[in-house]
């Protein structure tokens, strides 16, 4: 370690992805100090940050309460919400507070203009950055063709496929309430058929979605010189074959989504409980 005094760094959001970073700064970064965790619930309010990362106590207790937050004194902050939010994180710049994120909206060539402006404004008051670097999957998505890119004489199209395994996914709050794969086809419908009603009750998450892995497009026409001229995002549900079985669920619907340019095929399977 060197002589430098550690930085200040608040969590904000303590979901799976802050509570990774978190297990890492305590495990493995002597250079980091958590002085501070915002939370959203009031189950991890009053709780002490290590514990709500499965870890020792570290004497921090997270809050709900943003005002508390933004007086910490901070170097930077950790931002992984589930949802993002443009206030919060102009707060967050203003009030002095550099910001590293996982949210997808904070791309240069990302965000919009009147957000960019107001992002920037902040950053200016307060003296202070943001980075919006993205998550999972990254390296094999954004590094590796950025790598690879610099064998090629020429580039006409990059081609990325994504492919998972719902049925290995624990989250059953994110699998039935967030994306709210709850319907069931009717008796005698072809498998070949829509489940009626399930594109426009899914078109907001998948949209949410379409929002959070875009951002690897921009990141990877703005590092080979290209911007990204159209894209397009089609989607079909559509219920399978055959059924499967998710956290002693029932599993009865297939989704199935595609892009120009990075197409994403997600099996994710539902029906009644």
């Amino acid at each position: 370690m060197s002589d430098r005094r550690p930085l200040n760094v608040i969590a904000w959001g303590i979901g799976t992805v802050g509570a990774e970073m978190l297990t890492t700064i305590i495990d493995h970064r002597d250079d980091l100090r958590i002085v501070g965790a915002r939370v959203y619930s009031d189950s991890k309010a009053g709780q002490d940050v290590g514990i709500l990362a499965g870890r020792a106590p570290i004497g921090v207790a997270a809050t709900t309460d943003v005002n508390a937050v933004l007086e910490l004194e901070a170097d930077c902050v950790l931002y992984t919400p589930r949802s993002q939010s443009i206030d919060d994180v102009c707060s967050l710049l203003s009030s002095g507070k550099n910001v590293a994120t996982t949210a997808f909206q904070f791309h240069p060539a990302r965000i919009n203009t009147a957000d960019r402006a107001r992002v920037l404004n902040a950053c200016r008051t307060g003296g202070t950055t943001v980075h919006g670097g993205g998550l999972n999957p990254g390296n094999l998505s954004s590094a590796l063709p950025l790598a690879l890119s610099g064998m090629s004489p020429t580039i006409d199209k990059i081609t990325l496929q994504e492919r998972a395994d719902w049925s290995a996914y624990e989250s059953t709050s994110i699998t039935f309430d967030n994306m709210a794969f709850r319907a069931t086809r009717r008796r005698h419908q072809p498998a070949h058929q829509p489940v009626p009603g399930i594109q426009q009750r899914h078109l907001h998450r998948t949209s949410v979605v379409d929002r959070r892995l875009t951002q690897r497009g921009y990141r990877r026409g703005h590092r080979i010189g290209r911007g990204r001229s159209r894209r397009s995002r089609p989607s079909d549900l559509r219920p399978p074959a055959q059924g499967g079985n998710h956290c002693g669920t029932t599993l009865e619907l297939v989704r199935r989504t595609r892009r120009r340019g990075a197409r994403r095929n997600r099996d994710a399977m539902d029906g009644g409980r």
